[in-house]
Protein backbone atom coordinates (compact mmCIF):
# COMPACT_ATOMS: atom_id res chain seq x y z
CA UNK A 1 0.00 0.00 0.00
CA UNK A 2 2.79 2.36 0.77
CA UNK A 3 4.34 1.71 -2.64
CA UNK A 4 1.06 2.49 -4.43
CA UNK A 5 0.54 5.68 -2.41
CA UNK A 6 4.04 6.81 -3.26
CA UNK A 7 3.46 6.26 -6.98
CA UNK A 8 0.03 7.88 -7.10
CA UNK A 9 0.81 11.14 -5.27
CA UNK A 10 2.95 12.70 -8.02
CA UNK A 11 0.33 11.77 -10.62
CA UNK A 12 -2.40 13.47 -8.59
CA UNK A 13 -0.28 16.59 -8.16
CA UNK A 14 0.45 16.80 -11.88
CA UNK A 15 -3.24 16.36 -12.73
CA UNK A 16 -4.19 19.11 -10.28
CA UNK A 17 -1.63 21.43 -11.81
CA UNK A 18 -2.98 20.78 -15.30
CA UNK A 19 -6.54 21.48 -14.17
CA UNK A 20 -5.39 24.71 -12.50
CA UNK A 21 -3.68 25.89 -15.67
CA UNK A 22 -6.75 25.18 -17.77
CA UNK A 23 -8.90 27.14 -15.35
CA UNK A 24 -6.87 30.36 -15.73
CA UNK A 25 -8.75 33.12 -17.62
CA UNK A 26 -7.47 33.93 -21.10
CA UNK A 27 -5.26 37.03 -21.24
CA UNK A 28 -6.53 39.91 -23.34
CA UNK A 29 -4.59 40.62 -26.51
CA UNK A 30 -2.44 43.77 -26.25
CA UNK A 31 -3.71 46.87 -28.00
CA UNK A 32 -2.21 47.35 -31.45
CA UNK A 33 -0.28 50.63 -31.66
CA UNK A 34 0.70 51.92 -35.10
CA UNK A 35 3.70 54.23 -35.42
CA UNK A 36 5.20 56.16 -38.35
CA UNK A 37 8.84 56.17 -37.25
CA UNK A 38 9.89 55.06 -40.76
CA UNK A 39 7.46 57.38 -42.61
CA UNK A 40 4.71 54.76 -42.95
CA UNK A 41 2.42 53.01 -40.49
CA UNK A 42 3.79 49.92 -38.75
CA UNK A 43 2.91 47.90 -35.68
CA UNK A 44 5.15 49.01 -32.80
CA UNK A 45 5.68 45.33 -31.91
CA UNK A 46 7.16 44.58 -35.34
CA UNK A 47 9.22 47.65 -36.19
CA UNK A 48 13.01 47.04 -35.97
CA UNK A 49 13.63 50.32 -34.08
CA UNK A 50 13.35 51.10 -30.38
CA UNK A 51 10.26 53.32 -30.09
CA UNK A 52 8.23 54.47 -27.09
CA UNK A 53 4.75 55.64 -28.12
CA UNK A 54 2.17 57.58 -26.13
CA UNK A 55 -1.37 57.47 -27.52
CA UNK A 56 -4.02 60.12 -26.88
CA UNK A 57 -5.48 57.90 -24.15
CA UNK A 58 -2.05 57.56 -22.50
CA UNK A 59 -1.56 61.33 -22.55
CA UNK A 60 -4.98 61.91 -20.99
CA UNK A 61 -4.72 59.12 -18.40
CA UNK A 62 -1.26 60.20 -17.25
CA UNK A 63 -2.20 63.92 -17.48
CA UNK A 64 0.91 64.69 -19.52
CA UNK A 65 1.37 68.38 -20.31
CA UNK A 66 4.87 68.76 -21.75
CA UNK A 67 7.92 67.02 -23.15
CA UNK A 68 9.69 66.86 -19.79
CA UNK A 69 6.72 64.93 -18.35
CA UNK A 70 6.85 62.51 -21.30
CA UNK A 71 10.55 61.97 -20.57
CA UNK A 72 9.70 60.81 -17.05
CA UNK A 73 7.78 57.86 -18.52
CA UNK A 74 10.26 57.04 -21.31
CA UNK A 75 13.15 54.62 -20.64
CA UNK A 76 16.45 56.04 -21.87
CA UNK A 77 15.22 59.65 -22.18
CA UNK A 78 15.70 62.58 -19.84
CA UNK A 79 14.92 66.23 -20.46
CA UNK A 80 16.24 69.30 -18.68
CA UNK A 81 16.34 73.01 -19.47
CA UNK A 82 19.41 75.19 -18.96
CA UNK A 83 17.73 78.60 -19.33
CA UNK A 84 13.96 78.18 -19.16
CA UNK A 85 11.83 77.69 -22.26
CA UNK A 86 13.80 79.88 -24.64
CA UNK A 87 15.18 78.39 -27.89
CA UNK A 88 18.46 76.57 -27.49
CA UNK A 89 18.04 75.97 -23.77
CA UNK A 90 16.69 72.43 -23.85
CA UNK A 91 19.10 69.62 -23.01
CA UNK A 92 17.58 66.25 -24.00
CA UNK A 93 19.57 63.12 -23.26
CA UNK A 94 18.81 59.95 -25.22
CA UNK A 95 20.54 56.79 -24.04
CA UNK A 96 23.16 58.92 -22.31
CA UNK A 97 23.99 61.07 -25.36
CA UNK A 98 23.32 64.79 -24.95
CA UNK A 99 24.43 68.22 -26.19
CA UNK A 100 26.26 70.69 -23.99
CA UNK A 101 25.94 73.57 -26.47
CA UNK A 102 23.31 73.41 -29.22
CA UNK A 103 24.52 73.74 -32.79
CA UNK A 104 23.27 75.49 -35.93
CA UNK A 105 19.63 76.66 -35.65
CA UNK A 106 19.68 75.48 -32.01
CA UNK A 107 19.83 71.85 -33.10
CA UNK A 108 20.59 69.37 -30.34
CA UNK A 109 21.27 65.64 -30.18
CA UNK A 110 17.51 64.96 -30.42
CA UNK A 111 15.34 66.44 -33.16
CA UNK A 112 11.67 67.43 -32.75
CA UNK A 113 9.01 67.07 -35.44
CA UNK A 114 5.28 67.70 -35.91
CA UNK A 115 3.79 65.22 -38.40
CA UNK A 116 7.33 64.68 -39.71
CA UNK A 117 8.02 68.42 -40.20
CA UNK A 118 11.04 69.78 -38.31
CA UNK A 119 10.24 71.92 -35.26
CA UNK A 120 12.91 74.55 -34.66
CA UNK A 121 13.54 75.97 -31.23
CA UNK A 122 12.45 74.48 -27.94
CA UNK A 123 9.50 72.02 -27.77
CA UNK A 124 8.77 72.79 -24.11
CA UNK A 125 5.58 74.76 -24.77
CA UNK A 126 4.26 72.47 -27.54
CA UNK A 127 0.83 71.39 -26.33
CA UNK A 128 -0.20 67.74 -26.19
CA UNK A 129 -3.95 68.27 -25.94
CA UNK A 130 -4.94 67.56 -29.56
CA UNK A 131 -2.36 64.94 -30.44
CA UNK A 132 -3.05 61.44 -31.68
CA UNK A 133 0.33 60.14 -30.56
CA UNK A 134 3.86 61.06 -29.46
CA UNK A 135 6.65 58.84 -30.76
CA UNK A 136 10.05 58.79 -29.06
CA UNK A 137 12.43 57.15 -31.54
CA UNK A 138 15.73 56.07 -30.03
CA UNK A 139 19.07 55.78 -31.75
CA UNK A 140 20.54 57.66 -34.75
CA UNK A 141 17.76 58.75 -37.11
CA UNK A 142 19.60 60.90 -39.68
CA UNK A 143 18.57 58.61 -42.56
CA UNK A 144 14.88 59.27 -41.84
CA UNK A 145 14.80 62.73 -40.24
CA UNK A 146 18.05 64.47 -41.24
CA UNK A 147 20.77 66.11 -39.19
CA UNK A 148 20.38 66.93 -35.53
CA UNK A 149 18.99 63.47 -34.72
CA UNK A 150 22.15 61.49 -34.00
CA UNK A 151 20.75 60.47 -30.59
CA UNK A 152 17.09 60.14 -31.61
CA UNK A 153 13.92 61.94 -32.66
CA UNK A 154 10.60 62.90 -31.07
CA UNK A 155 7.62 63.08 -33.43
CA UNK A 156 4.32 64.71 -32.48
CA UNK A 157 1.45 63.20 -34.52
CA UNK A 158 -1.62 65.45 -34.68
CA UNK A 159 -5.12 63.97 -34.63
CA UNK A 160 -7.24 64.07 -37.78
CA UNK A 161 -10.63 65.82 -37.41
CA UNK A 162 -13.70 63.60 -37.66
CA UNK A 163 -15.40 63.51 -41.07
CA UNK A 164 -18.72 62.26 -39.71
CA UNK A 165 -19.61 63.82 -36.34
CA UNK A 166 -19.16 66.95 -34.24
CA UNK A 167 -17.41 66.83 -30.89
CA UNK A 168 -15.65 69.07 -28.42
CA UNK A 169 -13.41 68.77 -25.42
CA UNK A 170 -12.18 71.06 -22.67
CA UNK A 171 -9.63 70.54 -19.92
CA UNK A 172 -8.73 72.74 -16.97
CA UNK A 173 -6.30 72.30 -14.09
CA UNK A 174 -4.60 74.31 -11.38
CA UNK A 175 -1.61 73.87 -9.08
CA UNK A 176 0.77 75.66 -6.75
CA UNK A 177 2.31 79.04 -7.60
CA UNK A 178 -1.00 80.21 -9.13
CA UNK A 179 -0.62 77.74 -12.01
CA UNK A 180 -3.57 77.52 -14.42
CA UNK A 181 -3.87 75.45 -17.58
CA UNK A 182 -6.98 75.56 -19.81
CA UNK A 183 -7.30 73.82 -23.19
CA UNK A 184 -10.25 73.32 -25.52
CA UNK A 185 -11.10 72.18 -29.03
CA UNK A 186 -14.08 71.66 -31.32
CA UNK A 187 -14.22 69.63 -34.53
CA UNK A 188 -16.62 68.27 -37.10
CA UNK A 189 -17.43 67.83 -40.80
CA UNK A 190 -17.78 70.71 -43.25
CA UNK A 191 -18.69 68.31 -46.06
CA UNK A 192 -19.71 64.94 -44.67
CA UNK A 193 -17.07 62.25 -45.20
CA UNK A 194 -15.01 64.63 -47.37
CA UNK A 195 -13.86 67.73 -45.47
CA UNK A 196 -13.55 68.36 -41.74
CA UNK A 197 -12.08 70.98 -39.40
CA UNK A 198 -10.78 71.42 -35.87
CA UNK A 199 -10.17 74.62 -33.92
CA UNK A 200 -8.47 74.69 -30.56
CA UNK A 201 -6.61 76.81 -28.10
CA UNK A 202 -4.68 76.78 -24.85
CA UNK A 203 -3.88 79.22 -22.07
CA UNK A 204 -1.22 78.42 -19.49
CA UNK A 205 0.27 80.57 -16.75
CA UNK A 206 2.36 80.10 -13.64
CA UNK A 207 3.38 82.69 -11.10
CA UNK A 208 6.84 83.30 -9.68
CA UNK A 209 8.53 80.31 -8.12
CA UNK A 210 11.50 82.17 -6.63
CA UNK A 211 12.16 85.65 -5.23
CA UNK A 212 15.10 87.82 -6.20
CA UNK A 213 17.24 89.85 -3.81
CA UNK A 214 15.17 92.97 -4.46
CA UNK A 215 11.89 91.15 -3.78
CA UNK A 216 10.84 90.65 -7.40
CA UNK A 217 9.45 87.40 -8.77
CA UNK A 218 11.46 84.87 -10.79
CA UNK A 219 10.37 81.94 -12.92
CA UNK A 220 7.00 83.16 -14.24
CA UNK A 221 5.68 81.40 -17.34
CA UNK A 222 2.79 82.22 -19.66
CA UNK A 223 1.69 80.63 -22.96
CA UNK A 224 -1.16 81.30 -25.38
CA UNK A 225 -1.79 79.24 -28.48
CA UNK A 226 -4.47 78.74 -31.15
CA UNK A 227 -4.64 76.23 -33.97
CA UNK A 228 -6.71 75.33 -37.00
CA UNK A 229 -6.69 71.95 -38.74
CA UNK A 230 -8.39 70.95 -42.00
CA UNK A 231 -8.70 67.39 -43.23
CA UNK A 232 -9.69 66.71 -46.85
CA UNK A 233 -10.27 63.15 -48.06
CA UNK A 234 -11.55 63.18 -51.66
CA UNK A 235 -10.93 59.47 -52.23
CA UNK A 236 -10.00 56.40 -50.22
CA UNK A 237 -6.56 56.38 -51.79
CA UNK A 238 -5.27 59.77 -50.59
CA UNK A 239 -5.98 62.70 -48.31
CA UNK A 240 -4.73 66.22 -47.56
CA UNK A 241 -4.09 67.68 -44.12
CA UNK A 242 -3.56 71.37 -43.37
CA UNK A 243 -2.58 72.73 -39.97
CA UNK A 244 -1.95 76.32 -38.85
CA UNK A 245 -0.58 77.01 -35.39
CA UNK A 246 0.31 80.19 -33.54
CA UNK A 247 1.84 80.29 -30.07
CA UNK A 248 3.23 83.01 -27.84
CA UNK A 249 5.35 82.51 -24.74
CA UNK A 250 5.95 85.29 -22.22
CA UNK A 251 8.26 84.18 -19.43
CA UNK A 252 9.69 86.23 -16.60
CA UNK A 253 13.32 86.44 -15.48
CA UNK A 254 14.99 83.15 -14.71
CA UNK A 255 16.33 82.17 -11.32
CA UNK A 256 20.10 81.99 -11.42
CA UNK A 257 23.28 83.17 -9.84
CA UNK A 258 27.05 83.21 -10.04
CA UNK A 259 29.19 81.84 -7.26
CA UNK A 260 32.74 83.23 -7.02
Amino acid sequence: MRTNDYINRPLLCITGLAIGLLAQPAMAAPEEILVTARKYEENIQEIPIAVSAFTADNIEDLNLKSIDEIAKFTPGLSFTSAFGRQPGSDRPSMRGITTVVNGIANSSSVGYFVDGVYLSGSPQSTELFNLERVEVIKGPQAAQFGRGTYAGAINYITRKPSLTEYSGKISASGANFSEADVSGSFEGPIVSEKLAFRVGGRYYSRGSVFTSFDGGGLGEESSKSVQLALYFKPTEAWDIRFRAFNAQDEDGPLAGGIVQ
